[in-house]
């Protein structure tokens, strides 16, 4: 029986899907990261003319920092998009879909 990895170093498809997959893994976290920042910097004004007011450091009165962001939008974004329209951004620049077990779409 060969095993996944024995088997990706010989099938040029499994190759090419894989780094297509990983491709629009990255295309979907620029995108998440580019919301992220412009989210926490809006939320983040206000404490820091807060700390401007009281001179304490902003990070300090912050209580959302970039890693929540980023979690909260990952989960929204992958959960909705795939689950509304079977594939993400980065998944539909690189012609990839959700499917079902038995190879039908998921809508």
């Amino acid at each position: 029986m060969s095993r996944g990895f024995e088997r990706i170093g010989s099938d040029s498809q499994l190759q090419d899907h894989w780094i297509r997959r990983l491709v629009a893994f990255i295309i979907d976290n620029i995108i998440v990261g580019a919301c992220t920042l412009i989210i926490a910097a809006i939320t983040a004004i206000p404490f820091i003319l807060l700390a401007a007011a009281t001179g304490l450091p902003w990070y300090i009165l912050n209580p959302f920092s970039f890693p929540f962001f980023a979690g909260i939008l990952s989960v929204l974004y992958f959960t909705l998009l795939e689950t509304y329209y079977g594939s993400t951004f980065g998944k539909r620049i690189m012609n990839l879909k959700t499917t079902k077990l038995m190879g039908k779409s998921s809508l």
